[in-house]
């Protein structure tokens, strides 16, 4: 969502999302592709997650000398 949308409104759109991926097809589903259901704890977390993973992939970029043609 864009930066600076109303922290009830993050609120909201993350416990929907929650409660999506608690459902036993949404989690099958993504297993199915190889993906694993990890959830936050709030939307808090979720974007320390985002920031994290953000660091690690651009790490790992710059480390194998990866450039973009």
């Amino acid at each position: 969502m864009p930066a600076g949308t109303p922290a009830e409104i993050s609120k909201k759109l993350f416990d929907a999302a929650q409660d999506v991926l608690r459902r036993p097809e949404v989690s099958a589903a993504l297993a199915r592709e190889g993906a694993e259901v990890a959830m936050s704890k709030s939307p808090e977390e979720f974007a320390a997650f985002l920031v994290d993973d953000n660091r690690f992939w651009a790490r790992l970029v710059k480390d194998a000398g990866v450039k973009a043609e």
